[in-house]
Order: structure tokens, then C-alpha cells, then sequence
């Protein structure tokens, strides 16, 4: 057993030096960290081929030749070509340049039609048929792939290496693991949304982050609650649905009747984690204003003074004339040792709100299979899972404070990490219920 073992931790043979060199791994990283659009200049290929004493090969059960990739799907254009290695300049217009900034390229250094063409690279005749559509001329580059894809895979890079000529046959599982071994994964993509006003964002964004820091600070008297609303939340009722089965997923009948939609309101406790809400048939600043006035209701009645409410910049809210409406509301109702303080989260800052946190939970749970015969069905479904979270759920685990807004995005070279000696979340964790019918993190037995 500790043979097979070790034997497992060995370095593959194909990844040994004799058979790739060392350049085709460069080119497998520099493929692989491309943004889409960008031309990718040939001089690097190029030099890697000729300091190769030859084309590397290795035998593999799943070899991928130059003319797999694109055979059930070959444009036209390049059937009825006679000449496929001239390469007209004008078909695309380039967009980025790589190895300059990423600036964009200027008319002047896109080739001329009427200047002569520099020679294609000797090994890139092996894919002639295919050059039109990959090869671009730009001024002082020379010869540049464009690739015609936003995203790459392990099998579309194996096929690139083959087609400049950098190898003769790549498996694509060697590929894959120079990836792994590397933590590239050119297919995912993270969606981001960068701020406009980098000032107002940092100085919003603190407040809010402060707030959640002086949270376990709080006294008896007050409670900061994180507040957002799920809108448009539609009742879905399908032809069928069928439940999973060993070794079969379920299904769920694409086409579907509306049965109406509603609009969820939702507050976060953000010391206990529990969800204060209301259910309402439309969206508008009068259902807020209502929304709002029963949370502070509900906050004081569990003895709450000071109350911080943490908000985002949309319309429902009317940023403009809250604050003033809630202290005119105060003073009607004579609650004079009342105080609420609205803390406006930064445009573009909903990851900064806890309350997403719970809808993303809310959508998972019990949205992302709709399939609801009346609205009726789908807010009593919504307020069962609410009860289910306040029951079982505790505050959450958050770890994103000002040091890591300031590392982010006003970092200079002598900006410390925050996340150094930071103990890392984990993902996963056991869980048990305890004594009072609540989740809780199981204690290790002692040894």
C-alpha cells in the first residue's frame, strides 16, 4: 500500500523534461492569461520553436490533432479559399495589445492592404486552412494570433499548441494538469462591478464596514439592522415535476403559467442574524415607508433605542427624504429617547449589504425551482423558510473590515495585508443540533 502510495506523488511521465520542454508550459500560462480580444504576438512561439532542438510528441490515448478541434463546425470561407494564407488585415479590428499596456491599437499600426505581407512562420503552414481566421497583422508586433473565442478550455489550448507548431500531438489531460499546477482556469470568470467615484465609494463604504465592526460592541439598547428588498418574485406553475432518483437528476417542466408576482422586504439583524420582513403585492416608496415604520415598531418593542439602518441607493428608498421622514415620524409619535441613523451604502456596493447574503440563501432554497400554483402558495412557502431561518441560522460570519476596503482598493507598496494571520474560513463545516433545537458546531471529543 505505501508502494502504490508513493508512487502516486511521483511526477508524471509525460510532464517529464525529455518529453515537453520547458517552453511549452510557458505557452500553455501565456495562452491561458489572455483577455479575449487581445492579439497575441507569434515572437514568442516562434523563438520557443527554434531553441527546441525538435517538435515535442508524446503517445497519448486522447492525442488531439490540429484538425479535431473545428471539423463538425469549419467556416465556410475556408473550403472555398485557394489561397488560405493571405491574410486581409481589414476582417477584424483589433482591440488590445498585450505586451503594450493593453492600450488600444491605433489605426496606423494596423497593416495596409497595399504594403506587402510579412512571411507566415514556416510552422504555422501545418494549419493553413485555418489562418484567415486566426492570423492579424499589426504594425511592429508582426504576425499575431486572434483568437475567436471569449473563453479557452484545456482541449481549445492543447489544439492551439498543436496549431502553431509548438508541438506535434499534447494530451489534453497534460494540459490540464500544467493548469491545475499553475491555478490558472481560463474558463472561469468572476463578475465584478468597479466602482464610478472611487472618493464617495471609500468614504460610504468605511461607515458601513465600521458599523459592522462596532456590532459585538453594541450595547443592550441598540441594533444595527442590514435592510434591502427582493422584488418581482414570481409564482411559477409548471405541467410537471418530478422528483430525483438513484442516478437520475429531477425534472422540472421548462414551460410554466404566472400566477402573479410579489415584493419581499427584508431586514438583518446583523448581531443575531435574524430576518425581520413583509410581504407586500407592489413596490413603492409608500410599501418602504410602511416596511420601515414596523421594523422601528418591532425594535422598540424588544427595547432598542439607537438604531442603525444600513441601506442602499436605490429609487424604492428615496435617499433624499428618508432620514427626514423618519424623524418627523419620531417626533409625531413623541419617542424622543429614539434614535435612527441611516447609513447609505456606496453605488454599486450590494456585496457591502448582509441582507444579500440571505437572499442568495432565499433564492437557492427555494426560488431556483419555482413551481407554485398560486401566489398564495409561494408566500406561504417564503414565510415558512424565513420562521426555518430564524429558528436555526446565527449571525454570519463576517469578515470583510476597513483594513481590507483600504488593501483592496487604496493600496500602495507599503499597504500591509490584512489577510496575513488571518485564520481562514472554512467552507464546510459539521454541524449538530443542539439541546434547544438550533444548529451548532459540534465540540471535539478530547483525545
Amino acid at each position: 500500500m505505501s508502494g502504490g502510495g508513493n508512487a502516486c506523488k511521483k511526477e508524471h511521465a509525460r510532464d517529464a523534461p525529455g518529453f515537453f520542454p520547458p517552453e511549452v508550459r510557458a505557452a500553455v500560462t501565456h495562452l491561458a492569461c489572455q483577455k479575449p480580444g487581445t492579439p497575441i504576438p507569434l515572437e514568442l512561439i516562434r523563438a520557443s520553436t527554434e531553441s527546441s532542438s525538435g517538435k515535442a510528441a508524446t503517445p497519448a490515448a486522447d492525442q488531439l490533432t490540429p484538425h479535431q478541434a473545428f471539423t463538425a463546425a469549419e467556416p465556410v470561407c475556408h473550403k472555398v479559399s485557394q489561397f488560405p494564407c493571405e491574410v486581409d488585415p481589414g476582417l477584424v479590428e483589433m482591440v488590445a495589445l498585450s505586451e503594450v499596456g493593453e492600450a488600444p491599437v491605433s489605426p496606423d499600426q494596423l497593416v495596409n492592404s497595399k504594403e506587402p505581407s510579412l512571411p507566415i512562420p514556416p510552422q504555422l503552414e501545418l494549419v493553413a486552412p485555418l489562418l484567415p481566421l486566426m492570423l492579424r497583422q499589426v504594425t511592429g508586433l508582426g504576425w499575431c494570433l486572434h483568437l475567436p473565442f471569449s473563453r479557452l478550455s484545456g482541449a481549445l489550448i492543447a489544439w492551439l499548441l498543436c496549431a502553431v507548431g509548438l508541438v506535434e500531438s499534447v494530451s489534453i489531460r497534460s494540459v490540464q494538469r500544467w493548469l491545475k499546477t499553475e491555478k490558472i482556469k481560463p474558463w472561469n470568470v468572476r463578475s465584478w462591478i468597479t466602482p464610478k467615484n472611487l472618493k464617495d465609494f471609500l468614504g460610504r463604504a468605511r461607515v458601513v464596514l465600521a458599523v459592522y465592526a462596532r456590532v459585538p460592541l453594541f450595547g443592550p439598547t441598540e441594533v444595527a439592522y442590514s435592510a434591502d428588498e427582493k422584488t418581482s418574485i414570481q409564482a411559477r406553475e409548471r405541467a410537471s415535476q418530478e422528483a430525483p432518483q438513484k442516478g437520475k437528476p429531477g425534472k422540472l417542466e421548462h414551460s410554466y403559467i404566472r400566477r402573479g408576482a410579489l415584493q419581499l422586504f427584508a431586514a438583518l439583524n446583523i448581531a443575531t442574524g435574524k430576518i425581520f420582513w413583509r410581504i407586500f403585492p407592489e413596490k413603492s416608496f409608500d410599501e418602504f415607508s410602511q416596511f420601515v415604520i414596523c421594523l422601528i415598531q418591532d425594535a422598540i418593542k424588544q427595547g432598542y433605542r439607537t438604531i442603525h439602518l444600513i441601506l442602499d441607493n436605490g429609487s424604492t428608498h428615496r435617499p433624499k427624504i428618508l432620514q427626514a421622514g423618519i424623524n418627523a415620524w419620531l417626533v409625531r409619535q413623541k419617542l424622543t429617547d429614539v434614535s435612527v441613523q441611516v447609513h447609505w451604502l456606496p453605488v454599486r456596493s450590494s456585496w457591502l449589504n448582509q441582507v444579500e447574503i440571505f437572499f442568495n440563501h432565499l433564492q437557492t432554497f427555494v426560488l431556483t425551482v419555482n413551481n407554485y400554483p398560486s401566489i398564495e402558495a409561494l408566500k406561504e412557502m417564503i414565510d415558512e423558510f424565513i420562521i426555518f431561518w430564524n429558528a436555526m441560522k446565527g449571525p454570519i460570519e463576517w469578515t470583510y473590515t476597513v483594513a481590507d476596503l483600504e488593501h483592496q482598493f487604496n493600496r500602495t507598496s507599503d499597504t500591509p495585508d490584512p489577510r496575513v494571520g488571518r485564520a481562514r474560513k472554512r467552507r464546510y463545516k459539521k454541524v449538530a443540533v443542539n439541546s434547544t433545537g438550533t444548529l451548532s458546531e459540534p465540540q471535539d471529543k478530547a483525545a
